[in-house]
């Protein structure tokens, strides 16, 4: 399908910093956040010992992973104090028997954390018309982002209203690999509308075009 990109009204993504730390741009397919970028990348300096660090240039598999066209999802989790919930691209179709997704998100997070303690967390698929959703779920504080975001629960956890899709689903594993975690869900509910996606190319947002009614299918 083809992809129409436009410029985000906040900016380019690159400019969205990663204030809980789970952030979109930190998956395994995607840039880390600027946040984290080490004072030496891979491939421009030495060692401690002198000798040259292994590795690729950063920079250069930075801009190879933005080659990567993504979707935008915001996870969400259910707290005692309220909905939690990040902006994350690092997301899959792990498999059908059973239905089961996977995510990244980075370990040191607060949404990992309530995740954790819940057991449960839905995968939120942003559409088109929901992108400013994508960087206020990615800056400012955590416990803001829902406010005057239209939302409901199912099986106990926050979904967003409207999205292109929604998967919610159980904490089955989670593991942890450098500086991320993964997890897997089982999926218990799952539903779609006929909205266009969200979608990154070269860090910046563009939109699926010509949206397909499942039904219509």
């Amino acid at each position: 399908m083809t992809v129409d990109i436009q410029t985000l009204c906040e900016g380019p993504v690159s400019a969205w910093p990663a204030a809980d730390g789970a952030g979109h741009r930190a998956a395994p397919h995607a840039p880390a956040p600027y946040g984290d970028r080490p004072a030496t990348a891979p491939g421009h300096g030495p060692a401690a010992d002198g000798t040259p660090e292994p590795g690729v240039d950063r920079a250069a598999f930075r801009q190879v992973m933005a080659r990567f066209p993504s979707f935008v999802t915001v996870i969400t989790s259910a707290t005692p104090d309220g909905p939690s919930g990040c902006t994350a691209t690092a997301v899959l179709s792990l498999s059908l028997e059973p239905a089961s997704v996977l995510v990244s998100l980075r370990t040191a997070g607060r949404t990992l954390a309530h995740i954790r303690e819940s057991g449960a967390f839905a995968v939120n698929v942003l559409s088109w018309e929901q992108r400013s959703l994508a960087g206020a779920f990615a800056t400012g504080d955590p416990r803001r982002r829902f406010d005057r975001v239209r939302h409901s629960r199912t099986h106990g956890v926050p979904v967003l209203d409207g999205c292109a899709a929604t998967v919610v689903c159980d904490l089955s594993e989670s593991v942890d690999l450098l500086d991320h975690t993964l997890l897997i869900g089982t999926a218990r509910h799952a539903s779609s509308l006929p909205h266009a996606p969200m979608v990154l190319l070269d860090g910046v947002a563009g939109q699926v075009a010509e949206p397909v009614d499942p039904a219509a299918r």
